[in-house]
């Protein structure tokens, strides 16, 4: 059983095509990348330690920010991911 029937694609004749294509798409997604920064970078990209708590009761961002700052983490960047889930 033969899937493909003479296969004679002209591969090397649309190479140039291809590369116009592939470098507009590229040049695309460079345009929208740095036109609208919505791309947050993660833990892989900045470096670091990130840390996620879940507390069972509500608590302040200024109490977290304090018991970081105590705990020897000063200057923490705390964000809330849900209800009761933070993001350092």
């Amino acid at each position: 059983m033969r899937i493909f029937h003479n296969a004679n694609y002209d591969f090397m004749g649309k190479r140039k095509k291809m590369y116009l294509l592939s470098s507009a798409v590229i040049l695309i997604g460079f345009i929208i990348l740095f036109a609208f920064k919505t791309i947050p970078l993660g833990i892989d990209f900045i470096g670091g330690t990130e840390l996620q708590m879940q507390f069972n009761n509500d608590v302040n961002i200024g109490e977290v920010r304090s018991a970081m700052d105590e705990s020897g983490f000063p200057g923490m960047d705390c964000l809330q991911l849900s209800f009761r889930c933070w993001q350092f």
